[in-house]
């Protein structure tokens, strides 16, 4: 499996670091602006560079033409890019104004004053008592399974009895085996939902999983929060594919748009708060960038040695020497390298890939059948961390298979 090390490739860092092999090896255009403006738009660097661009002397070709057309086309498309830069920032700062700036505090008092009151003292325990109940049950019947799956809420009362709950340590062994586990620490605040208690385990495939974890979103917000990124990419995923390889130029609006629209539909959720829209917004254009720079480059490369393979009968190696002489994403280079030094005893990263992911696509597929089919092969090894929409959306599923949470109807 291709592990991209370190961070989701932010929008900023793509287009850098494509820029240098742009001509070399012509890799699609990445957004520019993630990592050079605050999440509002303002830039905290110039971005001219002084250097004077020549003006084009002669009219454009007419098959030029209809392409500036078009893009002149989609561009009006767009809410928000025909606006002046003054009337954008203003609308977005009106809606952010909107938004929801104060997560709750849970630092309970009452803990304070514990020392200073009996029967808050005796109330806290009592509560913890409960707690500490109700948590065992969540644990055994994820732990036991269909052993408990006939169980009524009575049965399983009578088998939570002090001295076995004691025996057992609350069934908090258990916990290392499952998907999930209840933060201790968040166990001490009384005001807390159960379902905030809860806990993912991360085996490294979250992207910032410690934030994760002190975030406390209550249900509701989570559900909003899976709401707001699906909507975000509903309506705005179409125009930033689109426009892709437009020039930075056109981009350093167009992400100021993209963050514009993000405000406008997080108005609608209002137990989101706004610093997870912020960093929400920075997860979404970041994993844009990553599909469109290492899968699309990826599925480009496998694309091509597939259709070697299946269309014109080359053997194995023959197509991946004749894809990477021809030039490949800068992306890819390293692992084609690797796989033309390789010999049969050693099989290279690009054999591993093409024999498990890719070769069972059937050869006498269209091309453009076999494209997304090997897009999705690719996309299972060429993997990305997972973002905070990736951890709430599992997290409620889990929630409503253990019963912490009602599940929610169908969206209409």
């Amino acid at each position: 499996m291709l592990m991209i090390e370190g961070k989701s490739l932010r929008a900023a860092d793509a287009r850098n670091q494509e820029g240098e092999e742009e001509e070399k090896n012509r890799t699609p255009s990445l957004v520019l602006g993630s990592d050079r403006r605050d999440v509002a738009g303002v830039e905290t660097e110039g971005s001219w560079t002084g250097e004077k661009k020549a003006k084009i002397q002669s009219a454009p070709a007419s098959g030029d033409l209809v392409k500036i057309q078009s893009d002149q086309g989609l561009l009006e498309q767009i809410e928000g890019y025909n606006w002046s830069d003054d009337y954008l920032k203003m609308a977005t700062d009106n809606l952010v104004k909107q938004l929801n700036h104060f997560p709750p505090d849970y630092d309970d008092d009452k803990i304070w004053d514990l020392n200073y009151d009996e029967q808050l003292v005796q109330e806290y325990k009592q509560h913890l008592h409960e707690l500490k109940i109700r948590l065992t049950k969540y644990r055994m019947r994820a732990y036991e399974g269909e052993r408990l799956k006939g169980l009524d809420e009575q049965q399983l009362e009578q088998m939570c009895t002090v001295a076995k709950l004691l025996d057992e340590g609350y069934y908090e062994w258990c916990e290392s085996s499952l998907e999930w586990y209840f933060d201790p620490q968040l166990c001490k605040k009384v005001d807390l939902q159960d379902y905030q208690r809860l806990i993912l385990h991360n085996n490294g495939e979250y992207e910032d999983w410690d934030d994760y974890c002190k975030l406390c979103c209550t249900p509701e917000g989570d559900r909003q929060y899976v709401q707001f990124w699906e909507k975000l990419t509903r309506e705005t995923r179409w125009w930033i594919e689109a426009t892709w390889d437009f020039s930075s130029f056109v981009w350093q609006k167009l992400e100021r748009v993209a963050f514009y629209q993000a405000v406008k539909i997080a108005e609608e959720f209002p137990e989101i708060y706004s610093t997870l829209i912020y960093s929400g917004f920075t997860d979404y254009m970041g994993s844009i960038s990553f599909d469109n720079y290492w899968c699309k480059s990826f599925g480009s490369v496998y694309f091509e040695i597939w259709k070697r393979i299946a269309k014109q009968k080359m053997d194995f190696k023959m197509a991946v020497s004749d894809v990477f002489f021809k030039g490949v994403p800068a992306a890819c280079s390293v692992e084609m390298e690797t796989e033309l030094q390789s010999d049969q005893f050693i099989p290279g990263p690009v054999t591993n890939h093409y024999y498990t992911y890719v070769a069972d696509i059937p050869h006498e597929l269209d091309e453009d059948e076999a494209r997304p089919l090997i897009m999705d092969a690719v996309k299972k090894f060429v993997t990305k961390h997972k973002m905070y929409y990736d951890y709430a959306k599992k997290k409620l599923d889990i929630a409503e298979k253990m019963g912490l949470v009602m599940p929610q109807s169908p969206q209409k």
